[in-house]
């Protein structure tokens, strides 16, 4: 069985502040963050393929590409990418994995490998629970869910921070499906969205983390069609989340940051790993550890404050803070 820990949950839900943790973990590959995946997902939700071809497609794609990752193919080397080899997995030999033959008898070692769980592949994307019953139930993979849940207000506000609805629907560097049928064939760069607020998270090099930016909304408008978009984007995270919760696959990102030890103790416990003390240490600095309070709002008023700056209607500010009353009360 294909051995592989999924990290579940939408854009912005947090999944890649807990890859360090993930990564001190030991016989892991460096996980994939490609858009592949999700475009099988949106294709599915748009009704162009069925279930049966997205399990497919998906199955084929995480086998070929934890081989891929065996052999050292198609790995991310730019030193400063959150997600290269040289910041989450510096101890690994790149020139061993190279010399690693394409052929049977590495596959056979490889193959035993996963039938053993003596290697973790990891992917990120938001697998429809269907999806996931018919993968683990017809095809040879353990897909080992974690789903990362986050608060609603966090999820709507910074979707508009960073221009995220309009991105999606638009030529952008996020590449969504979604997009696909509204390009036209004329110059790219007048289809491109940009993303509005980059400097959201700088990366301090003497302290090794990142530290993340509030975002100013001074002069952002909402509109309509991002409300709409949001708000069914939130109910969808609801329904996911319930339901790997009651799956016991369910994590709660506020958690993980102000309490990353604890989060180790479920990955031990559920997987049967064990760290690397000092890389756990350094993935939970570059992971920014930071109080409860830092990570999860609970002002309603500064809430329904900057709901209202962004022009929200007033049932959409009503329905976020609904969601993120019920959120607070089950957390």
């Amino acid at each position: 069985m294909l051995n592989v820990i999924s990290l579940l949950g939408p854009s912005r839900c947090g999944k890649g502040a807990i890859i360090p943790i993930i990564t001190a973990a030991k016989n892991i590959e460096l996980p994939f963050n490609t858009p592949d995946l999700d475009w099988y997902v949106d294709a599915y939700n748009a009704g162009d393929i069925s279930l049966k071809a997205l399990c497919r497609l998906a199955s084929a794609y995480m086998l070929c590409y934890s081989w891929y990752g065996h052999l050292g193919r198609h790995i991310n080397l730019r030193a400063n990418d959150y997600y290269s080899l040289q910041r989450m997995l510096p101890e690994v030999d790149l020139g061993s994995k190279h010399g690693r033959l394409d052929k049977d008898g590495e596959f056979v070692d490889f193959l035993d490998l996963n039938d053993d769980k003596a290697i973790w592949n990891v992917f990120q994307w938001d697998i429809p629970p269907a999806a996931f019953e018919m993968i683990d139930a017809e095809f040879p993979i353990h897909l080992n869910p974690i789903y990362c849940y986050r608060s609603p207000y966090y999820l709507f506000t910074s979707w508009i921070s960073s221009n995220r609805v309009k991105r999606s629907l638009a030529l952008s560097r996020m590449f969504k499906y979604n997009a696909m049928p509204k390009l036209k064939n004329i110059d790219l760069r007048a289809q491109f969205e940009d993303a509005v607020n980059d400097n959201e998270v700088t990366f301090i090099e003497s302290l090794g983390t990142y530290k993340y930016h509030d975002h100013d909304f001074s002069g952002v408008r909402i509109t309509r069609e991002e409300e709409t978009y949001l708000l069914d984007l939130l109910e969808e995270t609801r329904s996911y989340g319930a339901h790997w919760q009651d799956q016991g696959m369910l994590v709660y990102f506020e958690r993980i940051v102000s309490d990353p030890r604890g989060f180790v103790e479920y990955l031990k416990d559920r997987f049967e790993v064990t760290f690397h003390a000092d890389k756990l240490e350094k993935g939970i600095i570059l992971m920014d550890e930071r109080p409860m309070k830092e990570v999860l709002e609970t002002d309603f008023g500064k809430m329904r404050a900057t709901l209202e700056l962004l022009g929200c209607e007033e049932n959409v500010v009503l329905k976020v803070l609904e969601l993120q009353s019920n959120y607070i009360e089950n957390f």
